[in-house]
């Protein structure tokens, strides 16, 4: 192999924009702090204008590091979920889960309710395992059940940087919808189903909006707040219905790994919009700066009237007649490059094998743990 340089600048951009720019601000300019970033953001150019190859995560931090330093030999590599371990669950898998979950007080609501719906009454009374979302018949075989709530699931840092209070307002007003849904007869296609919300993380404000989320009296909309074991969050992705991404980029440069995530779990994503989400989220057909899938995976929003409205929109009728929900998922099924692996060997090793490395497939045994 020549000799060859190569820089990741998924990290150096970023770094640039928060580093030399909101701490030259809280730092103030005459300290030695400010002057060891100036330096680092000096040699962050030279370096990349001297590597051969430039690495970074969006098209927008390619076009951050040409205005910036001028580097302009970038290529653009997007983070993706490793496959062994964001999926798509079976349906035994899932019944599997929830039976687990059930016996975690943090997951009551998930358990069966005592009184059974009328339409189901006779199959759920022979079965062997019931939960909230499915059941286990008397043959042995798991299968989701027809009256099922939808889960809507996000994870939040419970910080500044994510404004939890756009997804409780529009939580209001589902409820508000849906207790007027609940007086008026329709058809199932036009119903909504009762919504269980399970937001997971820590961080400085959960215990605020937690008591926020107590004086709510909600009768249709149910929301849990639970720590994940490392294990289980892939899962319960994978067993969610709708994910809720309400992460803004600091530079606007990179992206949300929890929206990834969602996406490698083939779970369709509303989320808030900013600069980069673009290339990630898309919202119609063949849309400019969908760069990484041509087809709608998603929605976003910048109001929690606009979020509202995009949840009311794709529930409705779930789970055997949300249409729109389903060709979502769909959608990310059908995505040739949404797999870590295929993504890699798409847009990496070609540009390596150019200069004369070949991979290594025992990196892609399955059995390792996250690279990105």
């Amino acid at each position: 192999m020549p000799p060859s340089r190569l820089s990741v600048d998924g990290f150096s951009a970023s770094a640039g924009d928060l580093s030399c720019t909101s701490m030259f601000v809280a730092l103030g300019k005459e300290t030695w702090r400010f002057r060891i970033i100036q330096q680092v953001y000096f040699w962050e150019g030279v370096l990349g204008r001297s590597a051969h190859v430039n690495i970074c995560v969006t098209k927008e931090m390619k076009a951050d590091l040409l205005t910036r330093w001028k580097i302009t030999n970038v290529v653009t590599l997007y983070d993706k979920a490793p496959s062994w371990n964001f999926k798509e669950l079976s349906v035994e898998d899932k019944h599997v889960f929830f039976e687990k979950l059930c016996r975690l007080n943090e997951f009551k609501l998930f358990r069966a309710e005592g009184e059974l719906p009328t339409d189901e009454k006779e199959i759920l009374e022979t079965a062997v395992e019931v939960t909230r979302f499915s059941y286990r018949d008397d043959r042995g075989v798991a299968h989701l059940r027809e009256s099922r709530p939808l889960i809507l699931l996000s994870s939040t840092s419970w910080t500044e940087d994510e404004d939890f209070g756009i997804l409780l307002d529009a939580l209001k007003s589902v409820e508000y919808v849906a207790q007027i849904s609940s007086t008026t007869i329709s058809s199932p296609a036009n119903r909504l189903p009762h919504l269980i919300v399970v937001i997971t993380g820590k961080g400085p404000q959960k215990a605020m909006y937690l008591d926020r989320i107590d004086r709510l009296k909600f009768r249709h909309v149910h929301i849990v707040t639970p720590w994940l074991e490392a294990e289980d969050y892939p899962k319960m992705l994978a067993a969610a219905n709708l994910g809720v991404s309400l992460h803004t980029s600091t530079s606007g440069l990179d992206l949300p790994m929890k929206v990834v995530d969602m996406f490698g779990c083939k779970l369709p994503v509303l989320a808030k919009s900013f600069a980069a989400i673009h290339e990630l989220v898309v919202e119609k057909d063949n849309e400019p700066g969908a760069y990484q899938q041509a087809s709608p995976n998603g929605r976003l929003f910048n109001t929690p009237a606009e979020l509202k409205a995009h949840i009311l929109d794709l529930i409705t009728g779930f789970p055997s007649h949300a249409q729109k929900l389903s060709d979502l998922r769909q959608n990310l099924r059908r995505d040739a490059l949404l797999t870590w692996e295929a993504h890699w060997d798409a847009v990496f090793w070609p540009i390596m094998q150019s200069y004369g490395v070949e991979p290594d497939l025992t990196l892609f045994s399955g059995s390792g743990d996250r690279l990105n």
